[in-house]
């Protein structure tokens, strides 16, 4: 959530928040409906490992977005500086 105003425009602010809010709403019913199912067929144990598998993944994805989003930044700031200028 910190880094939201650093990634969009002033204006686009409340917006971004807003989708944030709602994505992380979705996201923690959809998370607590899809554990109590995967612990109830395959037990905790293997609920737990299920868990595990799907973070690196989504953590990597959002590494490499904001990387990416990071340069763009960059780039319009200190326009020249960025990849493919000599």
């Amino acid at each position: 959530m910190a880094m939201i105003p650093s990634l969009v425009d002033k204006d686009e602010l409340f917006l971004a928040n807003s989708l944030v809010s709602v994505t992380s709403m979705i996201a923690a019913v959809l998370g607590c409906w899809s554990g109590r199912r995967d612990c109830g067929e395959v037990g905790v144990e293997s609920g737990f490992i299920i868990d595990a598998s799907t973070f690196f993944p989504f953590f990597a994805a959002d590494l490499f977005y904001a990387r990416q989003r990071r340069q763009c930044v960059y780039t319009e700031r200190y326009p020249g500086t960025g990849q493919g200028s000599d």
